[in-house]
């Protein structure tokens, strides 16, 4: 048997828009976002994606610079990450190296535009997100597996600490809206509750917002034995 792996990973933050507030909540549904490098116009825009095409690899631990996932950003050659494959041709994707850079040497803020620093023009980085499809071969027979979804997010420089919602909550909730995951028959309070209530009161350490609403002694703060 064998498995063929292919992987397209992108990354067109670039060309997208800017980054206001988030986009799923009722506050936003008239909220106007403009896009991000607006001073790029027409075929120009598509230099703003960084997209190495599709990757295939198969076989066993696999891994030379063939399988490097690189494209660029208005000329600039930028890394999304790499595939390899493991001890037995399981498929690894490695993420991008944390890079964001400016080829223009763009200021990353501008004091008159206080979104600017998560809205930088002529910056990139190097995040990605793309399908993951797989095709076994068993004997004469190939079958196509179910796709998946690769994600890959910037660096967290900041202490081990989770966000008050997590990726594994949203996804939750959103597979129990579709019915693809059964709510829980009961709610439990130390299972479904007191985590969110510990990561509100542990982001009091790198946010003042939240130090001042969930800190020690603050009006919301859950570790009060009280």
């Amino acid at each position: 048997s064998q498995v063929e792996w292919s992987v397209h990973v992108a990354n067109r933050k670039a060309q997208w828009y800017e980054f206001n507030a988030a986009m799923d909540i009722p506050a936003t549904v008239t909220l106007s976002v403009p896009l991000r490098n607006p001073d790029v116009k027409g075929e120009g825009r598509a230099a703003l994606c960084i997209d190495p095409g599709e990757k295939k690899i198969s076989g066993l631990s696999m891994n030379d610079s063939s399988y490097e996932l690189t494209g660029d950003f208005q000329g600039t050659p930028v890394t999304l990450g790499e595939l390899r494959t493991d001890s037995v041709g399981r498929l690894l994707f490695l993420g991008g190296q944390g890079v964001s850079a400016s080829p223009s040497d763009q200021p990353v803020y501008d004091p008159a535009k206080p979104s600017s620093f998560n809205n930088a023009a002529g910056w990139y980085d190097d995040i990605s997100d793309g399908p993951v499809h797989a095709k076994v071969t068993i004997g004469n027979q190939v079958f196509e597996a179910d796709p998946a979804w690769v994600v890959t997010g910037p660096p967290n420089f900041a202490p081990d600490l989770v966000g008050w919602r997590t990726l594994d909550d949203l996804l939750r909730s959103v597979y129990i809206q579709a019915g693809m995951l059964e709510m829980p028959e009961r709610i439990s309070f130390r299972q479904h509750v007191l985590p969110i209530l510990q990561r509100l009161n542990e982001l009091q350490w790198v946010n003042k917002g939240f130090l001042s609403m969930f800190g020690a002694g603050a009006p919301m703060d859950f570790s009060a034995p009280e």
